[in-house]
């Protein structure tokens, strides 16, 4: 019977297992000439991400001044509570709102099982002499349960429905009032359900 390497190697030369102990003679020579070109390539990469890193760290550097300034800005808007653009700043409005009321009305043929909601406030110029308005203020809301009685659910599901009732409504309350009294007619709330 012949060795078992023989039966693996049958020239009977040296099989090159891995499990010899001694490695093949110049394989040291062979592998330093191999690793020689992707050593000189490591070192290149590794040099040109410091060189990016560097140009980075210089160009962040440079810009410091500008970035000091902005913090520095920055710093005075939030303490004189200015603000950083002229349409962000609340505006001062002349007058004070005041509630017309909120009303749940059942469109044409709605069978009482639909209504419309709607909460609508006023901007008045003076509260007192608005209160002195109380048949216009009736009038007003007369107006407002009227225009949405008289509406169906379809008429207010078409697009651009909502709208156009509630424009009709702001004509309505508007003419109720005198322009110098009302500045203003906003709705809160405005649904179909």
């Amino acid at each position: 019977m012949s060795n078992l390497n023989d039966t693996l190697d049958p020239l009977g030369g040296d099989s090159g297992s891995p499990f010899d102990d001694e490695a093949p003679a110049g394989s040291s020579a062979e592998l330093e000439a191999k690793l020689k070109p992707v050593a000189v390539g490591t070192a290149l990469v590794l040099v040109a991400v410091l060189g990016v890193l560097g140009a980075f760290v210089t160009a962040v550097g440079s810009h410091g001044a500008e970035i000091a300034a902005l913090e520095a800005k920055a710093r005075k808007l939030d303490a004189e509570k200015e603000y950083a653009l002229d349409e962000f700043a609340p505006r001062d409005v002349p007058g004070a709102d005041v509630a017309l009321g909120v009303f749940l009305v059942n469109p044409v043929d709605a069978a009482h099982i639909r209504y419309v909601r709607c909460a609508i406030t006023l901007t008045v110029t003076d509260v007192e002499e608005y209160e002195l308005t109380g048949l216009a203020q009736a009038r007003a809301k007369a107006a407002v349960v009227g225009i949405l009685g008289t509406r169906t659910v379809q008429e207010l599901g078409l697009p651009g429905g909502l709208e156009a009732a509630r424009e009709q409504v702001r004509r309505s309350v508007r003419s109720q009032f005198s322009d110098d009294l009302l500045l203003a007619i906003h709705f809160s709330e405005f649904v179909v359900q």
